[in-house]
């Protein structure tokens, strides 16, 4: 499990995690011991869970399926400072379930007929039970209607939920982005199979607060989002990438002091607008970034732009997945 967490997949942003039981006291005592690091919901009424799970909207599959247009050795383009843009407002991603816990014992409906309602199977199930019900929880899991069952008098089950729904969450994506996955490991090995520049990438990730992240091969590197909905973009270059872009600025007449910083690999132009057909003085500045040698990844560099250029006004009242954190406590 240790390795699937280090692994750098080509999509991630957090999901809800959707908690239903006829006792509120019960759920607003979850809402007190979950981490603050995803979105959350909280129901007590069985049925009107139901409504939600059957009206469940599947962003990530749309956007695994832009992704397969990478197939066949293609690498169409699945993110960019465009579309990019479009996602970011489209606060509905974080309300895409990812993970169901259901107590069994609810009046009208019992949490395993609530459960096998769940037909996304990208959705992980999980039930609560207590000793009494043990033997249908084990049934249920036997019969694949539930990933996993935890005994609600259990001291550690709300650590076993937590950690059961990480690991199975996990999973589920990379089954869902494996085809993808398995292309970009083999078209960019010394990023989606190189052990220390993931290593690098999960430490740049806590260090700036991301918590979603979506790949781009132009520029080459990672949209990332922080905790409060602000976007960066963590730019990758080799040092051929060095040779090349200086190819095209000579090209153009760039300033010297432009030519040089690149020549000495202090900084890389990552040309989101195209100095040739500019129609104002050319900003250098936004289209540039300070770059390091990744640790450990020899020949490979990194920048970072904190205020990559979007295609409309950014909302700078919008604050992520926090949003939907705060509606969520809400509905308790």
């Amino acid at each position: 499990m240790k390795h699937e967490k280090e692994l750098i997949l080509p999509f991630h942003y957090p999901r809800t995690w959707f908690f239903v039981d006829d006792q509120e006291r019960f759920l607003s005592s979850i809402g007190l011991a979950l981490p603050r690091t995803r979105p959350y919901e909280f129901s007590s009424s069985p049925a009107e869970a139901l409504a939600r799970i059957t009206g469940e909207s599947k962003f990530s599959y749309q956007l695994a399926s832009v992704n397969s247009s990478w197939s066949g050795g293609e690498q169409a383009q699945p993110i960019d400072a465009g579309n990019f843009t479009e996602l970011l407002l489209k606060k509905s991603r974080y309300a895409e379930l990812s993970v169901v816990v259901c107590d069994y014992a609810m009046p009208g409906l019992n949490g395993i007929e609530v459960l096998e309602k769940v037909d996304d199977p990208g959705v992980v199930r999980i039930l609560l039970t207590g000793v009494a019900d043990e033997q249908i929880a084990l049934d249920a899991f036997n019969d694949g209607i539930i990933d996993r069952f935890v005994m609600k008098n259990d001291p550690r089950a709300w650590e076993l939920v937590t950690e059961y729904a990480e690991e199975l969450e996990l999973q589920r994506q990379i089954q869902l982005q494996a085809s993808n996955l398995k292309l970009l490991r083999a078209n960019h090995p010394h990023i989606f199979a190189n052990q220390a520049f993931s290593r690098f990438f999960f430490d740049f990730r806590e260090k700036m607060g991301c918590v979603e992240y979506f790949f781009s091969d132009d520029p080459f590197g990672f949209y990332c989002v922080d905790r409060e909905g602000l976007p960066l973009l963590l730019v990758m270059i080799e040092r051929d990438n060095f040779e090349s872009r200086l190819d095209e600025l000579r090209v153009v007449d760039s300033p010297s002091k432009i030519i040089g910083d690149l020549a000495n690999r202090e900084r890389f132009h990552c040309l989101f607008e195209r100095p040739e057909i500019s129609d104002v003085d050319f900003d250098w500045e936004l289209n540039s970034v300070d770059v390091f040698p990744v640790p450990g990844c020899e020949g490979l560099y990194y920048g970072v732009h904190v205020t990559p250029p979007m295609m409309i006004d950014f909302d700078q009242n919008y604050r992520g997945f926090f949003d939907p954190l705060e509606e969520g406590e809400g509905r308790l």
